[in-house]
């Protein structure tokens, strides 16, 4: 039975394996913290940029990289860390915590780039760590996203808390449309 549920499952990458199980779990129920059956009402990639803990919905995210080498690019922004080669596709990689006027990201073990589609150009945001894919409940929503800094702010839209942490909601789309994020070559 397991070899049964595995088949065709090598072919995909381990990121389009979590969707795919993202995508059949979502019509089945699921036990909360407290064991009651719930479904759960939003599921995202969890991360932590500094001290803030945030969460991207899962069809935001195309993929999850460790850092790879970069090719600084001349004139760009400082918070453009340059280009890196994706399988054939050049792909910008976006110090995220510099680029929100927090401290740079240290690339070390637990650096990620979470890999977002920008309007057909793949754009990589450095991140100091990938948490994981976490499912919200109705009643683990907070009224309102804790101020994280006036620059961070403007792309949260909602948040989750989950055993006294607290998990902002990171809209893509709104970073990816900033004009400054558009203004990366300088």
């Amino acid at each position: 039975m397991i070899e049964a549920a595995r088949e065709g499952w090598s072919d995909l990458h381990p990121f389009d394996q979590l969707k795919e199980i993202e995508r059949r779990s979502l019509g089945a129920e699921a036990l909360d913290s407290r064991g009651d059956a719930s479904v759960a009402v939003f599921t995202g990639l969890a991360f932590r940029l500094g001290s803030a803990r945030l969460v991207a919905p899962m069809n935001e995210v195309d993929e999850v990289l460790r850092v790879p080498r970069c090719t600084r690019v001349p004139g760009a922004q400082s918070w453009v860390r340059g280009v890196a080669n994706l399988r054939g596709t050049i792909v910008s990689v976006i110090d995220l915590g510099a680029f929100l006027g927090e401290p740079s990201v240290k690339e070390g073990p637990n650096a990620r780039i979470i890999v977002v589609n920008n309007g057909g150009a793949p754009s990589g945001l450095l991140v100091n760590e990938l948490v994981g894919m976490r499912h919200f409940y109705e009643d683990q929503a907070e009224s309102q996203p804790p101020e994280s800094g006036e620059q961070t702010d403007r792309y949260l839209t909602g948040a989750y808390r989950i055993e006294g942490t607290v998990w902002s909601v990171m809209s893509i789309p709104t970073l990816l449309a900033d004009p400054r994020f558009a203004g990366a070559s300088g």
